[in-house]
């Protein structure tokens, strides 16, 4: 279907259903609110009975592949790579113990990349998703997990401080600038609290640039389009006035959070009140609504 209607796909993404879930062994634990089948490493043969076939298949396409990871429950017995992984982390197999997630483990470690990921790597899986880890707490003394990319004195502009965030806005030169400053400062905060076979591992540093005013005004433009789009049915348009869009973009406009406040903002004081004008019968078909901005307030009418 996507081939016949022309659209480009770069990547396969393949959820967590590719290994067992539902097949778990009924003597399995159920460790967590989500059930003992998310944490899992091997393909389920009654979806996929060739598995290499159809990673290949995607390949013949000229697809990359990613397969979901949610690592949290370990492996365990009935996992395909569990004897390997068990002798490999000195676990005696006949007793069925879970093999712990535990990257601060030197024996886990290259285990859990030379027997869990590297394998399908080499079938043909390109990168993975990791969906699920173990939380905010780590064996690793002094590893503060949460705060690893939200260090105090870093160098970094915060988000939660506007006026420093701001600067990155400026102007094309100088947000290029910045940005660049950043990359440089959060790859040596990398190099200092995270491990080199792990770093080894990140093939590039995507930094994403703050939306600046411009960039939420025509997104807000999208999304009164779609509003107006809701009233096409009835024949009623719906128009802003120039003092409205100043107003809107102005009072929805947050550097730390992006365009959702933008959404929100359009929904209470917008489409909300339109919707009831329309119930009440204030608001007949064919009609035309226009959003003003008087007073510092926005009026329909």
């Amino acid at each position: 279907r996507f081939a016949r209607n022309n659209v480009p796909l770069t990547v396969a993404t393949i959820d967590m259903d590719w290994h067992i879930v539902k097949n778990v062994p009924k003597d399995v634990p159920k460790q967590t609110m989500q059930g003992a089948g998310w944490t899992g490493y091997t393909f389920e043969k009654e979806l996929f009975p060739d598995y290499k076939a159809f990673l290949k298949g995607l390949k013949d396409r000229g697809l990359a592949i990613t397969m979901n990871l949610h690592p949290k429950d370990g492996v365990r017995y009935f996992e395909q790579q569990y004897e390997d992984m068990a002798r490999a982390c000195g676990i005696d197999p006949a007793t069925k113990q879970p093999v712990e997630i535990d990257l601060t483990d030197e024996k886990f470690l290259p285990a859990y990349f030379d027997i869990l990921h590297h394998p399908y790597e080499q079938d043909g899986v390109d990168f993975w998703w990791i969906d699920w880890q173990q939380g905010t707490k780590s064996k690793m003394k002094g590893l503060e997990i949460v705060d690893l990319t939200d260090k105090d004195g870093d160098g970094i502009p915060d988000p939660k401080d506007n006026a420093e965030y701001a600067e990155m806005t400026i102007n094309k030169a100088h947000n290029e600038q910045l940005m660049d400053e950043c990359k440089e400062k959060v790859l040596a905060l990398m190099k200092h609290t995270v491990r080199p076979e792990f770093l080894n591992r990140i093939d590039e540093i995507i930094m994403f640039r703050p939306l600046g005013k411009a960039e939420i005004r025509g997104i807000l433009k999208l999304q009164i389009d779609q509003a107006a789009k809701m009233l096409e049915p009835q024949n009623i348009s719906l128009n802003f006035t120039e003092k409205a869009l100043d107003y809107l973009a102005d009072k929805g406009f947050d550097i730390a959070y992006g365009a959702r406040p933008i959404k929100r903002l359009l929904q209470k004081e917008v489409i909300n009140n339109v919707a009831k004008a329309l119930i009440g019968g204030k608001v007949a078909k064919g009609s035309s609504i226009t959003i003003d901005c008087i007073d510092g307030g926005l009026v329909i009418s």
